[in-house]
């Protein structure tokens, strides 16, 4: 199997909400569910996680492992290509864009150097 694919999300529930408050909590896929908590609208890959079962590609167009290059971000494990800031009703939009481009781009590069088409 292709080692940049995402097989299960996340190991426990703390590992999902260190996750989710890193990427989802400023996304605009999952703005009703990090502006108001009341079950709007949530985004279809985390739904997909919930009901994934573990070892077949978990949402593959969008979710890229994190590689094991002896770099290590907390939370680790996955980067989402989805990712769109947040600018709706009084949402700030990404606290690291920077940071969170740079990294983005470094697994990328990083698979494209190794993986194969």
């Amino acid at each position: 199997m292709n080692p940049m694919l995402v097989t299960h999300a996340f190991s426990n529930g703390t590992e999902g909400d260190a996750w989710t408050s890193k990427w989802c909590e400023y996304c605009v896929h999952d703005h009703g569910m990090h502006t108001s908590g009341d079950g709007g609208p949530m985004c279809e890959l985390v739904m997909n996680s919930m009901c994934h079962t573990s070892g077949h590609p978990l949402n593959p167009e969008s979710w890229v492992a994190e590689p094991d290059d002896g770099e290590f971000y907390l939370p680790s494990r996955m980067i989402c290509l989805r990712f769109t800031p947040c600018h709706r009703d009084n949402c700030d939009g990404d606290p690291a864009p920077a940071e969170r481009a740079q990294r983005v781009e470094e697994v990328q590069v990083y698979w494209r150097s190794r993986v194969q088409p």
